[in-house]
């Protein structure tokens, strides 16, 4: 019991007049992670979820249970790492005559570290890869007519090169919204001219239907923009200007970078 949180949500509950309780959705947070070792892999529980759904399957409006957690799995060494939040499993619970059993399973989001060779110190890796994907679904009818939105992100690096880069995107096909952030870093510069400097970076972004917003960052309209550049939001917990703290509404936006630097001494001067 020491490891369970203080509060307990729970998002509906219903008592029906036949006695049968129903809950429409809720989820524990575990205060401490729990760790299953199960060689070489290590499973780690962050949050429980359980509840009830509906959804129409087969021509006709089926009643589901699921249960689910939150976590990761580890394998060392092997230098993989992976988590995920949302982890459901769909059952019904209306099955009879004309009403076949349907089980489905759904993941909000699943997120990937891997480091080659497996055992290798980041810093001494030949490549370093991670990268994130979650599907937010509609959870209310203003939500429901946006519909569905995909998002992820994947970043590199190879630190014998000293070669980096990224690629981000939010797309969502109903309406349809979608946004692109890409970078580049390189080692060796690209020449501007006779002026002694070169590039060691890009970075370019577009977005149609997705602004930049301090609500999108969970801030209010009074907060500096320092706030919103300084705060970090699922699911890439990262500063700056984030694909993942752009609000979908109307609007186009635009964006590019680029690094300059002295090229002959490495950008040390």
């Amino acid at each position: 019991k020491d490891n369970l949180p203080k509060d307990i949500e729970i998002q509906k509950l219903i008592i029906w007049d036949d006695g049968q309780i129903e809950l429409e959705g809720g989820g524990i947070q575990l205060r401490k992670p729990i760790t299953l070792k199960l060689l070489p892999v290590e499973l780690t529980i962050t949050g429980l979820h359980v509840g009830s759904y509906e959804q129409m399957h087969g021509g006709a409006l089926r009643k589901y249970k699921y249960f689910g957690f939150d976590g990761g799995i580890s394998v060392k060494p092997g230098g993989i790492d992976a988590r995920g939040d949302g982890f459901k499993f769909y059952f019904t619970v209306d099955n009879g005559p004309g009403k076949p059993r349907h089980v489905f399973i759904r993941i909000k989001s699943i997120a990937i570290d891997i480091i080659i060779p497996g055992d290798a110190k980041p810093d001494k890796a030949t490549l370093l890869l991670s990268g994130y994907l979650s599907v937010k679904r509609p959870t209310n009818d203003a939500e429901a007519g946006a519909g569905t939105e995909y998002a992820g992100g994947v970043t590199f690096s190879l630190p014998k090169l000293k070669m980096a880069g990224s690629a981000a995107m939010r797309y969502i096909p109903k309406v349809p919204s979608f946004l692109i952030d890409i970078c580049l870093e390189i080692a060796t510069p690209i020449p501007l001219g006779p002026t002694g400097l070169g590039s060691y970076g890009f970075r370019a972004l577009l977005g149609q239907r997705y602004v930049a917003t301090k609500k999108a960052a969970g801030l209010t309209d009074e907060d500096k923009w320092y706030r919103y550049y300084k705060a970090k939001i699922d699911p890439d917990y990262k500063e700056g200007i984030q694909a993942s703290k752009f609000e979908q509404k109307d609007g186009f936006s635009v964006g590019a970078g680029v690094s300059l630097a002295t090229s002959g001494d490495s950008g040390k001067v």
